[in-house]
């Protein structure tokens, strides 16, 4: 196993996931990954959470304890020794501080950009979180995504919700024929399904026409999951 490279807390993660067609997908599949359909479909995930406690190698990073990331994301997976890896490609991942997006540009070949973020979270008397926003600019244009989990259900146990929560490897494409890997650990979360929710803003200013017009046709499935302690490790070329 390689070492670690960074470790954190994912927390308060907002996953909101919309059937595509796989074509538009095609350019973007590591080579030596291929999809990973869920009941014959294809999805993407448009993915909110809040990096804590963020450390490299074990040194806090001074600024950098608490920051935002908003990231598209779809589903791979990789077959080792007869047992198949399941894990993620990212689209685009949104961040607001700029060092993130060189050191993960630098080690993992990773699309990232910076921009001005923000988040709010409710919570409830048992410091529950009822409602979870976050916002970013694009073009001067604020976007946002909103979960409502005012009466939520409990979706741990819910296989479609799992699916899209249960992914710990990580695939990005150093060129055409070499693919970076690397493997997330943390413990399964708790998943709820929460009562509403809502994406709005200049989605064409943070994407593609293609993947702008996947976004506003609204998610098949919003799944929030509360978060915990996370470990990446350093990637290696396939």
């Amino acid at each position: 196993m390689t070492s670690v490279f960074l470790t954190a807390r994912w927390q308060h993660i907002v996953l909101a996931n919309y059937a595509v067609d796989q074509r538009i997908l095609q350019e973007y599949i590591p080579s030596g990954t291929e999809l990973d359909p869920l009941e014959g479909e294809t999805y993407v995930s448009l993915v909110g959470f809040l990096f804590a406690g963020t450390r490299i190698m074990g040194v806090s990073i001074p600024f950098h304890g608490l920051f935002e990331e908003v990231n598209l994301r779809f589903y791979v997976r990789r077959k080792v020794e007869g047992e198949w890896r399941r894990g993620v490609v990212f689209i685009k991942e949104l961040v607001p501080k700029w060092a993130v997006t060189k050191v993960a540009r630098w080690v993992y070949h990773e699309n990232y950009a910076t921009l001005r973020m923000g988040h709010r979270i409710e919570f409830d008397h048992t410091q529950a979180a009822q409602e979870i926003t976050y916002t970013w600019e694009s073009r001067a244009i604020a976007c946002k995504m909103n979960a409502d989990l005012r009466g939520a259900r409990d979706a741990s146990s819910d296989e479609h919700a799992r699916f899209f929560a249960d992914h710990y490897w990580g695939y990005s494409r150093r060129n055409d024929s070499k693919t970076i890997e690397y493997q997330v650990e943390h413990p399964p979360w708790v998943l709820r399904e929460p009562v509403r929710f809502q994406l709005a803003g200049d989605l064409l200013g943070t994407y593609s026409r293609v993947f702008s017009e996947a976004l506003s046709g609204g998610p098949q499935s919003v799944i929030v999951a509360e978060g915990s302690e996370i470990c990446v490790h350093r990637g290696s070329v396939l």
